[in-house]
């Protein structure tokens, strides 16, 4: 199928029959997500002109449905299309279908699941896939915006400051980027649930660079306090130095993303945000936890990468139910011995931190499946390793070991280590007892000979 080159008078021609000409390539080698990603943006070039993209996006999945036509099993209908296309949390692909509207055929975008079954039913005149920056798609019914959830929730949308009314629910300032929050925003919205107002990643740019793009927010207003409802934010790569006090009236946040700024305190009661299940706060330039992130005991996934702490708190053995914990590129000498009660723990990174030694308390961490502690000083792993027996993925690169304990041979279900970069002298044997190991590295220690077989 050859799309047709539409090329309106209003539109940035160039630009326009360039996305129109890679989406017919994406086409013909049946890259169908990325053909319709092309399509969506040639939409945002040439908004006058939404009809016809969007009849060009309905001939891409017709090609799509061609495919799985002439497919003579289910095996092909994945290889040949499904295999191609963009699920986001491998759950959710954006499609198009011709449904019967008012006794008459119309096309609606729905979601299906990578067995093809619909899994959001097909009912929005326009819709974008979920995306992999903020977990969201975007649609349309009725000339009305929503966010979408992958709950099939809608939420209603506001994309300009100037859009918000009291009905709204979500606001996504990503595009538009206007500043700094109005102090009235509780006034001109107060049932807000979704706040989207991250920055724009530049690959190559150092931080303080792409954080200073214009529109960026410098501060929040002491009124976002007041908005009762709302339960997700995403402010990450702006140049927030501080959140006020208010913040940690919150009670229904249940996702906040402020990754990529320039805090350097938390609110001391942060620990009122009860309802806080993912709190991502990497790339900052925290000292401190504050002690109250122990009342935080929904917590799920907590990121404190990339800020200046040199411990945690006693209090993180609080969070019971803590399923990841990533403090990489820190300072962290040591561990409180507390972490032993995180017994949900299934992921800890702790790259790149001054660890002298091998945290006795991870030994009390029976669900990890993955440990990383590249780039610390541990010199020696205790025996008790062997009692972690989910874990998965190993690395401990870059360190001071000489050799590894016999209890390793327990560690059944290990399929990644990394031992590169230490100081073993010897092979040990007992790693060829590891038969679900997919995945070993050794290069740069002092091994001057393997077992028949590896390397």
């Amino acid at each position: 199928m050859c799309l047709p080159f539409l090329l309106p008078a209003q539109c940035q021609r160039g630009e326009y029959r360039l996305i129109l000409q890679l989406a017919q390539q994406d086409l013909d080698i049946r890259n169908y997500q990325r053909a319709i990603n092309r399509l969506l943006d040639a939409r945002d070039i040439c908004p006058d002109e939404k009809q016809q993209i969007n009849e060009l996006i309905r001939l891409a999945f017709e090609q799509i449905d061609g495919e799985k036509q002439v497919a003579d099993s289910a095996l092909e209908v994945t290889e040949r299309v499904l295999d191609q296309m963009y699920f986001y949390e491998g759950k959710f692909a954006l499609t198009l279908k011709e449904i019967d509207y008012q006794g008459s055929g119309k096309y609606r975008y729905g979601f299906i699941d990578h067995t093809g079954k619909e899994v959001i039913p097909f009912e929005f005149d326009e819709a974008t896939p979920f995306s992999s920056r903020d977990g969201f798609a975007r649609v349309r019914v009725n000339q009305q915006k929503y966010l979408l959830d992958t709950a099939g929730v809608r939420y209603l949308l506001a994309e300009h400051l100037d859009e918000l009314r009291p009905e709204t629910e979500a606001l996504d300032l990503h595009e538009s980027r206007p500043g700094n929050l109005p102090e009235e925003i509780d006034r001109l919205a107060p049932g807000l649930r979704i706040i989207l107002a991250y920055g724009q990643y530049k690959d190559g740019a150092e931080h303080n660079a792409f954080t200073r793009n214009e529109g960026a927010l410098t501060e929040l207003p002491a009124s976002i306090g007041n908005l009762q409802e709302l339960e997700h934010v995403e402010l990450s790569y702006n140049r927030l130095n501080e959140l006020p006090p208010s913040f940690s009236q919150l009670s229904q946040l249940k996702h906040a993303d402020l990754s990529v700024n320039f805090i350097k305190t938390l609110p001391a009661e942060i620990g009122h945000l009860a309802a806080l299940r993912v709190l991502d706060v990497r790339f900052n330039r925290i000292e401190h936890l504050p002690v109250s992130i122990g009342q935080c005991q929904k917590l799920t996934k907590l990121d404190l990468g990339s800020n200046r702490l040199k411990e945690l708190p006693a209090e993180i053995g609080l969070i019971r139910q803590l399923e990841e914990l990533r403090v990489p590129f820190c300072r962290i000498q040591r561990f409180p011995s507390e972490l032993s009660q995180l017994s949900q723990l299934i992921i800890l990174d702790a790259r790149d931190n001054e660890l002298g030694d091998f945290p006795a308390e991870i030994q009390s961490l029976t669900r990890l499946e993955v440990l990383k502690l590249e780039e610390n000083r541990i010199k020696k792993l205790p025996e008790t390793i062997g009692q972690l027996r989910e874990l998965r993925e190993l690395d401990v690169r870059q360190n001071l070991l000489t050799s590894l304990p016999a209890s390793f041979s327990h560690l059944k279900q290990l399929t990644y280590l990394n031992l590169t970069s230490n100081r073993l002298e010897q092979f040990p044997t007992f790693i060829l007892d590891l038969t679900e190991l997919k995945d070993l590295y050794l290069t740069y220690n002092y091994l001057t000979d393997l077992p028949p077989g590896i390397g």
